[in-house]
């Protein structure tokens, strides 16, 4: 399920930066002087992040429960012929689906 949400996240904000014209700017990050504020242009970024952490509530706490398990298999598993840097985005990316849980 989690490499399942990671995949669906990922190409969520996929279409949103090419269909929408969406920045993947984090709020706080500094741009370029003239050009639109990435608050401006994030409600469809904002629509993803607010389906996300809906389904997340509806569940309680098996999505992070699912979560932790798959952190801590991959850790376990190691990154055996994976590159340090895929492996840690791959770990990256599951962390980040923490941000639409409860507690």
């Amino acid at each position: 399920m989690v490499t399942n949400l990671v995949e669906l996240q990922s190409f969520l904000f996929q279409v949103a930066i090419e269909a929408f014209g969406e920045s993947r700017l984090e709020i706080g990050t500094s741009f370029t002087p003239g050009a639109p504020k990435p608050e401006e242009h994030r409600s469809f970024t904002y629509a993803i992040h607010d389906g996300f952490e809906n389904g997340f509530i509806s569940r309680k706490k098996k999505p992070a429960e699912m979560i932790a398990k798959y952190i801590d298999m991959a850790m376990r598993k190691g990154q055996r012929s994976a590159s340090d840097n895929d492996f840690w985005q791959e770990l990256d990316r599951a962390l980040g689906l923490y941000r639409y849980t409860q507690g």
